[in-house]
């Protein structure tokens, strides 16, 4: 399954080598919804639609993100009240990865 970013005027999707991240929604319902006011979507949406959803790695910050086992891993306590539409994160990643961002 190929997974496209759900923020609105981003056009990301997954691409094999790409350094941009696919996020899911929170499992927890209270992270859940504020993800979902954030992103101005309908907080009944069904969890599973919720699934199929990803969020990209460029509406993220480096501080957002912590290193497990030497990978890049978007903390599990993080809630944001917002995204930003072209983050930092995707030229500290590339920046990793040995890219020109």
């Amino acid at each position: 399954m190929t997974f496209a970013c759900v923020v609105r005027g981003c056009d990301n999707k997954a691409k094999k080598y790409s350094v941009v991240m696919f996020h899911r929604f929170p499992n927890d319902d209270k992270r859940r919804q504020v993800w979902l006011a954030a992103l101005n979507m309908d907080p009944t949406t069904p969890v599973e639609v919720l699934k199929k959803w990803r969020v990209c790695s460029e509406h993220f910050t480096e501080e957002d993100y912590y290193y497990a086992l030497s990978t890049l891993r978007l903390k599990d306590t993080f809630v944001f009240w917002g995204f930003t539409t072209k983050s930092p994160f995707y030229a500290f990643a590339d920046s990793r990865l040995g890219g020109n961002t």
